[in-house]
């Protein structure tokens, strides 16, 4: 009996190449994953300046697109969360307020 050796080493070159298929797949998830997080905290950010401007209805948005965006980081999450809540806090939405202290406790 004998081993096709050429056969044998296609099969393998195969097999490197699907490794390296997901390892690329993997860098571009991490890659997405950074983006998103990055996108979050830009969202953060101008809610942040918003409300150093007092403008607690452009706080709520800002912060509401940064929760849309959907970034794993449960810290940035639970940042997003309880900002928004203060603003709810400062234009006296109460209802908002302790739903929003409830989520933000789930991240934390």
């Amino acid at each position: 009996m004998s081993i096709n050796f050429p056969s044998y080493k296609s099969r393998i070159k195969g097999q490197t190449h699907m490794c390296n298929r997901i390892r690329l797949r993997y860098m571009g998830n991490a890659l997405l994953i950074c983006i998103i997080s990055a996108i979050a905290e830009v969202f953060n950010d101008e809610g942040k300046d918003s409300y150093l401007r007092e403008d607690f209805n452009n706080v709520i948005y800002f912060y509401t697109e940064g929760i849309k965006v959907n970034c794993k980081d449960k810290e940035l999450k639970a940042k997003l969360y309880s900002n928004r809540a203060e603003a709810h806090f400062c234009l006296g939405e109460n209802f908002q307020l302790s739903s929003e202290c409830f989520v933000c406790l789930f991240f934390n």
